[in-house]
């Protein structure tokens, strides 16, 4: 298992969000290291032959969807024999993050709610067709597909 967070905020930073006692008493900062979870399992995946591999949790909304996650994710299904799972939150607390890649902290749960949608028809259908809000994909497809899996909320 492994936990994900592309930044971390400086204590030292003038941000709103340094300076309120929350962020104080968070699990993380920019001190902390934190690999890019899904680069870390594909080189474990090459490594070992039993070891699972669990995201806890993957920011799916500081990534794009379609080409990051949704291929990504298939690739180290395949590579690695069917042991990822992905869980996948919007993250609760730290703006910062979210504004240094250029996404606004206010849409993040829509944003989540709809990625999953993709990733789910990306996963599931050669050829996807998709116009919400975030995303619009018209006759496009990954390939090749991951093992079937069960997609939870």
């Amino acid at each position: 298992m492994a936990y994900d967070h592309i930044l971390g905020a400086s204590r030292r930073s003038d941000s709103d969000l340094a300076r309120s006692a929350a962020f104080h008493e968070t699990p993380y900062t920019s001190e902390h290291t934190f690999h890019e979870v899904l680069v870390l399992f594909s080189h474990l995946a090459a490594l070992t032959t039993t070891m699972s591999f669990i995201t806890s949790v993957l920011v799916l909304p500081q990534r794009q969807a379609a080409v990051v996650i949704a291929k990504q994710v298939a690739s180290i299904d395949l590579l690695s024999g069917g042991r990822i799972r992905l869980c996948c939150r919007c993250g609760a607390w730290n703006a910062a993050e979210y504004e240094a890649l250029g996404v606004d902290f206010a849409d993040r749960t829509a944003l989540l709610e709809e990625q999953i949608d993709v990733m789910r028809l990306l996963w599931t259908q050669p050829i996807v067709d998709f116009d919400g809000r975030f995303h619009h994909l018209r006759g496009v497809g990954i390939n090749p597909l991951p093992h079937p899996i069960p997609c939870q909320s």
